[in-house]
């Protein structure tokens, strides 16, 4: 005796290209963006914060004032997934790979006050902020940019999914 069983997969190999057209059309949308786009991942900053909080600390922002270690730290947990070409050319970085081994030097003693900000919104709940940054670049030296970091819907409680934008306004 053998039983047989048929299933139609139409529907389900149509959602699959669909999935995959969408995903394309976004992938080219970041890659192709005339702004500097970078997509990371804060959730280790998330759990820091949260043992931080744990261990006792009510006011983080003093806590990192007073504590730079520890927002170096927390800087040091950003975890960046991917940029696009426009980042590449606003920091005259020859590769992703090249761009990401000196991330450091992009930065400027004042980007981490910046930082600390961000750390602060985005622990109070907020969705997306807002700031100038100082950056540096090989040759042009110190850039001034507006910062516009925004969680990704569905990563609000983890933070795993950030979408940084930038512009130059040196």
């Amino acid at each position: 005796m053998a039983a047989l069983v048929i299933s139609d997969v139409t529907e389900q190999k149509r959602l699959e290209l669909a999935i995959r057209k969408s995903e394309g059309r976004f992938r080219s949308m970041f890659h192709e963006s005339p702004l500097p786009l970078w997509e990371e991942d804060y959730s280790e900053v998330k759990k820091f914060i949260s043992s931080l909080r744990k261990s006792g600390i009510n006011d983080l922002g003093s806590h990192f004032q007073e504590n730079p270690d520890d927002l170096r730290k927390a800087v040091g947990m950003v975890r960046v997934i991917d940029i696009n070409q426009a980042t590449l050319d606003l920091h005259e970085a020859e590769s992703k790979e090249a761009f990401l081994s000196e991330i450091a030097s992009v930065f400027t003693p004042d980007s981490h006050s910046v930082f600390r900000e961000e750390f602060l919104a985005l622990d109070s709940g907020e969705k997306v902020f807002e700031s100038e940054i100082h950056t540096r670049t090989r040759s042009r030296g110190d850039r001034v940019l507006i910062i516009r970091l925004s969680l990704v819907e569905g990563s609000g409680e983890s933070w795993e999914r950030v979408i940084v934008s930038l512009m130059d306004i040196t």
